[in-house]
């Protein structure tokens, strides 16, 4: 900026990087700053070709090509990373926001549709593969009901590719319209799925009274058009929110309502879907034998019609009830290892993240702590790349008991922190509990006692206030270990006594 002003260069410099770069955009000359202008609706990478039919729509003393080349020349702009000519992108994403900032609502939006409809024409041979292009410029234009369309595409394909940050953007918006235009998907059979994928987005997302009512208004609409296999589908994602609520008999009544339908052959993949769901009904109650009886019926059928993705879960499943409730590493970890190696050829990233993190359990388990760690950072990339915010905090919670056992407190403490700061609110009040658990460990072995004793306390009010009195041993072993850290042995041998009580009343090995 100093270079193009040098005169004024010492009593005119903005006092914001803002400011410094509206004055450089100020002095383009003006078919040049409409380029530039243009080039901000369109994004922070562009086509080249899509800018010079925008720029075309009204009479420029310069064509497009020179206006680009200028505002290359003088670092706006410069070609994409892969040196093609006709993709460009802007060489900083503050040059692109602050271009945009400066543009008037009314003329954002005359842009925005001038984009959106060029790009039908522009994108014509792949309107579906360009439908957050769509979506994005159709929504900023005002235009909600020619937006809609392109939303649920790019919301589908989002939850398919289990990006859920991006689905859950796209779906709400598309969900907003539809409740103001019913018209725009009038289809039942199209509102049953939206309904259904919407609702699983916001299940995976932690929030779970909003997925509730998609899948209840799923249920309804099942009843209404007389569809049995939609009206078993939304009791069964009800369940599935009951069981993450912790409420297993209501989730038990559901599935076991769900399976009670007529399903016909072309529905035998629901059918399925609930004997694995009854699986983890009986997981969640410890009762290994018909847990791995319900897995079994699930894999049956999904190996006779050829669900890979299916069958992966049902070896998820059937994993996690040899480590949790058989305690067969051997068999859990041939369970998971066959998993992902399914999900990487299916390319599912959910289920991957899945077999990753029990295999990184199973690595706790033989106490292999560096091997765990890998899968757990492994597991957290994942979660950032899929915006799966709870898999996150669930990866951090589980590298941090890595870390404490190797001795790196310093680490763990840092990766709690984020769970108890960030990620209460979405981790279920086992998981917080856990959590305490290993913070209270690090605490411990820092020689934190005050603070180990405060965490102590808040495993202690998370247990009563929600009463999870099969992890009563788990509290009792933690205090039995402060008292022991304390010299008071009396007390600590009588709190492990009960500890072990209590162990036996649950069946805890």
């Amino acid at each position: 900026s100093m270079r193009e002003s040098l005169g004024a260069a010492a009593t005119s410099v903005p006092g914001t990087l803002q400011g410094l770069l509206q004055s450089r955009i100020d002095r383009l000359s003006p078919p040049v700053q409409a380029a530039l202008q243009m080039a901000a609706v369109l994004g922070s990478r562009f086509s080249a070709g899509l800018l010079s039919r925008m720029y075309q729509l009204e009479a420029q003393s310069m064509t497009s090509e020179e206006a680009l080349q200028e505002l290359e020349e003088k670092g706006f702009l410069e070609a994409d990373s892969d040196g093609t000519v006709e993709e460009r992108r802007f060489r900083h994403p503050l040059m692109q926001e602050v271009a945009y900032g400066g543009l008037l609502m009314m003329v954002r939006k005359i842009l925005h549709e001038s984009a959106a409809r060029l790009g039908e024409q522009f994108y014509s041979d792949r309107l579906d593969a360009e439908a957050p292009f769509f979506a994005h410029h159709y929504w900023r234009a005002g235009l909600k009901v020619e937006a809609a369309p392109h939303l649920w595409k790019a919301g589908h394909s989002s939850a398919r590719n289990f990006e859920l940050l991006t689905a859950e953007k796209y779906l709400s918006r598309f969900a907003g319209i539809v409740e103001e235009e019913p018209a725009v998907m009038g289809d039942a059979t199209d509102r049953a799925e939206f309904e259904e994928v919407y609702g699983k987005v916001l299940l995976e997302r932690n929030e779970l009274e909003a997925a509730r009512s998609r899948f209840e208004r799923l249920r309804h609409l099942g009843e209404s058009e007389t569809r049995t296999a939609w009206t078993a589908a939304g009791i069964m994602y009800t369940g599935h929110v009951a069981l993450a609520l912790g409420n297993i008999e209501e989730a038990k009544d559901l599935f076991e309502k769900g399976m009670s339908f007529p399903l016909d052959e072309p529905d035998i993949q629901l059918v399925a879907d609930l004997h694995n769901c009854l699986g983890n009904v009986y997981s969640s109650s410890d009762d290994a034998i018909r847990a791995l009886e319900e897995h079994g019926k699930a894999l049956e059928i999904r190996e006779r019609i050829g669900d890979r993705r299916g069958i992966a879960k049902s070896l998820l499943n059937m994993g996690f009830v040899f480590l949790e409730l058989t305690g067969d590493l051997t068999r859990a970890e041939e369970h998971f290892h066959k998993a992902l190696d399914l999900t990487r050829e299916i390319g599912d990233r959910k289920l991957r993240s899945m077999a990753l993190n029990n295999l990184g359990r199973v690595a706790i388990d033989k106490g292999e702590w560096n091997h765990a760690l890998t899968r757990f950072r492994r597991l957290e990339e994942l979660a950032e790349e899929l915006g799966w915010p709870l898999l996150r905090y669930v990866s951090l919670r589980n590298q941090a008991s890595c870390e404490v056992s190797l001795g790196h407190i310093d680490s763990a403490l840092r990766n709690l922190r984020t769970c108890t700061e960030q990620g209460d609110d979405m981790l279920v009040p086992s998981e917080r509990f856990f959590v305490r658990s290993i913070l209270f460990e690090a605490y411990l072995r820092a020689l934190a006692d005050s603070r180990a004793h405060a965490v102590l306390s808040e495993a202690e009010e998370i247990l009563l206030e929600h009463g999870l009195e099969d992890l009563r041993d788990a509290f009792l072993i933690l205090k039995g270990r402060w008292l022991a850290a304390r010299r008071e042995w009396e007390r600590s041998a009588t709190v492990f006594a009960a500890a072990a009580e209590s162990a036996q009343q649950y069946e805890h090995a």
